[in-house]
């Protein structure tokens, strides 16, 4: 049964090969399909409906928290990005001794 598909594939393989039409009829399918897939309109297009859909559902950012909650964040994600910018200096005084 494999052996049957194996040779049912060479003799596709074959007829493409050996045949400038079936090979040019092939490489045209591809080409509209890949021109079609990654069509720059129909992204942008797609895109747009996407973030209009999420506009139109969530009018704003703060949707279900209160400011506690909000200015909680804020507070450590500031606190968790001025460690972070003190261990990049950190790492990068220890580079420079140890270069």
């Amino acid at each position: 049964m494999l052996l049957g598909q194996v040779t049912g594939g060479v003799k596709i393989i074959d007829m493409i090969v050996s045949s400038p039409e079936k090979r040019n009829n092939l490489f045209k399918k591809e080409y509209d399909y890949v021109t079609e897939v990654t069509d720059p309109e129909k992204c942008v297009r797609w895109w747009d409906n996407l973030f209009e859909e999420i506009i139109s559902e969530n009018k704003t950012i703060h949707k279900n928290s209160s400011k506690l909650s909000i200015s909680f964040r804020k507070i450590v994600f500031l606190i968790g990005n001025r460690l972070y910018v003190k261990k990049l200096k950190m790492r990068k005084n220890y580079l420079k001794k140890i270069s």
